[in-house]
């Protein structure tokens, strides 16, 4: 298995797509730093009501994503285009001090490529 931090959203992005994310929060400011220091990524998952046996309201699968792009905007929070790399399932899930979510995940396999 494999730990990463987590950053749950009410949508969703796929393997091969991309996002735009306003990061404001501390915590999430700090994932992005930790992410682009360590050429590493994140995970977005989606925030749900019944999410089962996981912890803190996050769903059970999500999408591994790599930051391509940032930018300051201009009401002073953090734009971040990121791209969906692969699919994760979630086993279990803490929560630093600062509420930055860390997961224990194990990845799922993407669909087929067309012919």
């Amino acid at each position: 298995m494999t730990q990463i931090m987590l950053f749950p959203l009410r949508s969703v992005v796929l393997p091969e797509g991309k996002m735009r994310l306003r990061i404001f929060e501390p915590r999430y400011k700090r994932m992005v730093t930790e992410c682009l220091k360590n050429e590493s990524g994140f995970g977005v998952c989606l925030i749900s009501a019944s999410a089962g046996a996981i912890p803190s309201n996050v769903s059970k699968v999500g999408t591994f994503v790599s930051i391509v792009d940032f930018e300051s905007l201009d009401d002073g929070m953090l734009g971040v285009t990121v791209s969906g790399i692969r699919k994760f399932q979630i086993h279990h899930v803490e929560a630093d001090q600062d509420g930055l979510r860390k997961a224990e995940v194990s990845w799922i396999e993407s669909w087929p490529r067309p012919i």
